[in-house]
């Protein structure tokens, strides 16, 4: 919730159009990261949804490969991980299994807790 909503919210109040800057540089370098930060947000939800489609395995790669894509021009100090790479598989498991709910591991190392 902290993510998929508030933190979309606060973002877009702050740093989205009509919100005040020292100088438009400023404004247009915070617009970037807002850019940047939302593809995010839509991949991670796309991701989560309860049923998928081929639509959203596209729209999936779609918001993780410009995440990626901009990461260096946004952060500057930023590199590349292994996470990065695995993200953009996910849309294949999203296309082979289905929905991330159905194959995540929060299920499995419950049950491994309970048989402890």
């Amino acid at each position: 919730t902290m993510t998929t909503i508030y933190l979309p919210l606060a973002l877009v109040s702050i740093w989205g159009e009509g919100s005040a800057h020292p100088t438009k540089e400023v404004a247009d370098h915070l617009r970037r990261v807002l850019d940047h930060t939302m593809h995010l947000i839509c991949a991670i939800q796309i991701a989560c949804y309860r049923t998928m489609m081929v639509s959203h395995t596209t729209a999936y790669r779609s918001h993780i490969t410009a995440w990626l894509t901009a990461l260096k021009e946004v952060l500057l100090d930023a590199s590349f991980r292994p996470n990065g790479h695995m993200a953009c598989h996910i849309a294949d498991y999203l296309e082979l299994f289905g929905p991330v709910r159905s194959w995540w591991c929060f299920p499995f190392e419950r049950l491994i807790g309970q048989l402890q």
